[in-house]
């Protein structure tokens, strides 16, 4: 009895280096501005669906609850889907060989940490990836959960659909002949089954944007798309680790039933992107789940590639620490510096506050529903940041920037715009004075073509700039001031 409570209250390593990493995973989302991608995100959890455009629909149901339980900031907003990431790095950690290096891997090699702390879908994708991978390694009735956390990871993003099926190449045919297997394909299928079904009735667009944003892109690379992603997944994982995987992806592949469910849940993955980087631009962060089997295959290997794995991962503590201390303090002069993206969201809506919020009303004041303006918008980045920050109805234009969730929302017409009369001998200045219809985009030149022939400009642009703490500049935006063009009702 006496040495079980010691070994309560002494922890494994490797149990405490995942909750120093949680902590650190919290902390950051605490003093980190949101992200584009994390507004947009809690932008369709206000409108709950079994899909939208751009994917699943488990990030909008995390996200709501997040609200609906803590409130609305970036760490309420974060605290779930970390949940999510650490939990299933947890369960995938009790199988590794080296718990306590497998641990630190998950922990810090940066595309697993960038990708294990924010409100986005690839947050949940790595949790629910690590469990279901975790539930096919304990084999039998774990099969069954798997089978829900490889159709959690479906509802994640359309990568998760990969994961169950490559795992059941890997297994004994012997075990593919019981019938626990099948029992998790089934589940998986039936919680994705909704999806597909949204996807059916709205003429399968998550389907046909993801096609054609990764596969028949007009922007696509062509041969040199495979090698930018691979130089991009050696700088993103660091070289070590890189050298460390592709070591690991060619000697031990199939030398055990747990060699090849790692090897399953991570080779082809990154071969898969590769491949897909021929029509479409890579981006960096699309194969990060990969990254947990390498770690998992890695941690049972000794040796020179033992000693290579465990470099690679404090070189991945290193790196993944330089970025988190670069957002706050700059490290480095970076033209673009991506840490300032972290302050958009604030900047630009506080410049379009200062213009577009209506005499008497404050930010997110329920009232802005009804009576305050409309703020449209270029991209949908800037629609998510002013909703988000402000409250204000906002929404993208169809053919201004990338298509987006915006295009499925109904808007609030066009009806025409009202002004707030202001008394004689008040500021002259427009700020907070035409309660109708605004436009805001990058700042640039050029007509409005987005919004006309339904709008003129009323006034107009006025410029937004932001700096972020360290004194960066975030961005630069025009916000003008519109006018229908339809006669009054």
């Amino acid at each position: 009895m006496r040495e079980r409570l010691r070994s309560i209250a002494t922890p494994a390593p490797w149990i405490l280096i995942l909750a120093a990493g949680a902590l650190w995973r919290l902390w950051i989302a605490s003093s980190w501005g949101l992200l584009a991608d994390e507004a947009y995100h809690w932008r369709w959890a206000q409108h709950l669906a079994w899909g939208y455009y751009d994917q699943p629909p488990a990030v909008a149901w995390v996200l709501a609850l997040s609200e609906a339980l803590l409130g609305r900031s970036p760490l309420a907003l974060r605290v779930l889907p970390i949940a999510v990431a650490m939990g299933g790095m947890a369960l995938l950690a009790r199988h590794a060989g080296d718990r306590s290096h497998f641990a630190l891997w998950a922990v810090a090699l940066p595309p697993i940490w960038l990708t294990t702390q924010l409100a986005v879908p690839d947050t949940l994708l790595m949790g629910a990836w690590a469990a279901t991978v975790a539930g096919a390694l304990s084999g039998g009735r774990a099969w069954w959960g798997a089978g829900v956390a490889a159709g959690f990871a479906g509802l994640c993003k359309p990568t998760g659909w990969l994961l169950l099926p490559l795992l059941l190449l890997a297994i004994p045919a012997t075990e593919r002949r019981t019938p626990h297997p099948w029992i998790a394909l089934g589940a998986s299928v039936l919680m994705v089954a909704p999806n597909l079904a949204w996807n059916a009735a709205n003429d399968w667009v998550m389907l046909r944007f993801q096609v054609s944003e990764n596969l028949l892109s007009a922007a696509a690379p062509g041969a040199l798309g495979p090698v930018r992603m691979g130089l991009e997944q050696l700088a993103f994982a660091t070289p070590l680790a890189a050298a460390a995987a592709v070591a690991w992806w060619v000697r031990v592949p199939w030398r055990s039933r747990r060699q090849a469910l790692a090897w399953m849940s991570s080779a082809p993955l990154m071969l898969g992107f590769a491949g897909a980087a021929v029509f479409g631009p890579p981006e960096a962060h699309w194969p990060a789940p990969a990254w947990l089997g390498v770690g998992l295959g890695l941690s049972w290997s000794g040796g020179w590639l033992g000693r290579l794995t465990r470099s690679g991962a404090w070189l991945g503590v290193m790196v993944s620490g330089a970025i988190a201390l670069h957002a706050h303090v700059p490290l480095l002069r970076l033209a673009p510096d991506p840490a300032v993206r972290l302050a958009e969201g604030v900047a630009v809506a506080d410049g379009v506050a200062q213009w577009a919020l209506p005499v008497g009303l404050a930010a997110h004041d329920p009232r802005l529903a009804t009576e305050g303006p409309v703020v449209l918008t270029e991209r949908y980045q800037e629609a998510a940041f002013v909703a988000y920050h402000t409250g204000l109805t906002t929404q993208a234009l169809a053919g201004c920037g990338r298509a987006s969730q915006d295009l499925f929302w109904p808007s609030r017409g066009r009806e025409r715009p009202t002004r707030n009369r202001r008394p004689a001998g008040s500021d002259p200045a427009p700020s907070r004075q035409y309660n109708g219809r605004y436009f805001l985009r990058p700042a640039r030149s050029g007509p409005l073509r987005c919004v006309q022939p339904h709008y003129q400009v009323h006034s107009g642009p006025h410029a937004i700039t932001g700096h972020d703490q360290a004194g960066r500049v975030v961005g630069h935006w025009q916000l003008f001031e519109l006018k229908s063009t339809e006669p009054a009702p």
